[in-house]
């Protein structure tokens, strides 16, 4: 293992948490555990939740070096009035500007993919360029956009939907349904690549009590919901880390629980081998937990050939459900391996 340090990790809605990470050398992958959770498949099935590097949507010319993020706002955003509910009442608030908010959700992206030094430049336009032509078609057109800012590759925000926001008193919840339409253009290359964007986010007093203040505005979460998509965009544009859930078996076995000790503290070789010797055991049920874990194990060293095989093994024991997590599992290791395999062209030096 090599190459830790601390990430901070910014994520839709509540997940906002200081992780430690570790690179492994021989897969690419970045696997990091933050977060053991009470959600159980069953009485002795928990999930574990991981980042992993993951491809971009895009595989991006590796002579691309520099990208510009622009707020286009195709349909004049902000000649609409921004409205919301507060309980069931209505509310019109004309101090909420979309063009405000699709220029911070410009910066956000331009900031996060700056922070990733995926490329050279990042240059943040915001609406600068804004009246480049009368005519609705020029602006469909990038052409004067890459002229104007040199660019390899351009990002457009083209338009910003806030999604009817409900502030609920009684549940001290706020909520809200955004949109993001995005669209990507390369420097000569005739085609735009379109990227709709939503997502239903809830925000709870208990999760961002900064947000809510004894007279509960709107437009913080509105901010916070626009920031939150665009991150989440550039963490698909390009290799970014990305929240993942596996799963592990459990068991009131000494050498088990000494087992999961060491997997909660990154000490996965430590797990493996006493998991491996597990695999073994004449209990026919912890050596199917055993067995299955040696999966887990392999994959967080990098090893997701190694991984599936174990999981083969473990799909023999007749254990609830377990057939089906072992291939479950199995699909997911052989999306990841695909996943690697773009990374491979992806990654820059």
């Amino acid at each position: 293992m090599s190459d830790w340090k601390n990430r901070s990790v910014n994520r839709k809605t509540n997940l906002k948490t200081h992780i430690l990470s570790y690179l492994t050398k021989n897969s690419l992958i970045l696997f990091l555990l933050f977060c053991l959770t009470s959600c159980m498949v069953n009485r002795e099935v928990r999930s574990l939740h991981i980042e992993v590097y993951k491809p971009g949507i895009f595989e991006l010319p590796k002579d691309i070096k520099t990208i510009a993020i622009i707020n286009r706002d195709l349909y004049h955003s902000d000649t609409c009035v921004f409205r919301y509910f507060n309980g069931s009442k209505k509310i019109t608030d004309q101090s909420i500007k979309y063009r405000e908010i699709s220029n911070r959700s410009v910066d956000v992206l331009a900031r996060f993919i700056k922070d990733q030094g995926y490329f050279q430049n990042v240059v943040n336009l915001r609406d600068s360029l804004d009246g480049i032509s009368a005519l609705i078609q020029d602006k469909y057109s990038a052409e004067e956009y890459f002229k104007k800012s040199k660019a390899d590759v351009c990002v457009f925000l083209n338009l910003y939907q806030p999604g009817k926001p409900i502030i609920n008193y009684y549940r001290n919840l706020v909520h809200c349904e955004p949109s993001l339409y995005w669209s990507v253009e390369f420097k000569n290359d005739n085609l735009s690549y379109l990227y709709h964007q939503t997502d239903t986010l809830n925000f709870f007093k208990s999760d961002f009590p900064d947000l809510f203040e004894s007279h509960l505005k709107i437009k913080p979460f509105i901010y916070q919901a626009a920031e939150d998509l665009s991150i989440l965009f550039g963490s698909r544009l390009i290799p970014a880390w990305q929240n993942v859930e596996r799963l592990f078996y459990r068991s009131k076995n000494p050498e088990m629980l000494q087992a999961e000790k060491y997997a909660l503290k990154n000490e996965w070789r430590l797990a493996a081998e006493i998991w491996n010797k597990q695999t073994t055991n004449k209990n026919p049920e912890i050596a199917g937990k055993a067995t299955y874990n040696m999966a887990l194990a392999c994959e967080m060293e990098g090893k997701t050939d190694v991984a599936i095989d174990w999981l083969y093994k473990s799909k023999s024991f007749q254990l609830k459900n377990h057939e089906t997590l072992c291939s479950q599992y199995i699909q997911l290791l052989t999306k990841r391996q695909k996943e690697i395999e773009s990374l491979e062209k992806q990654i820059r030096q």
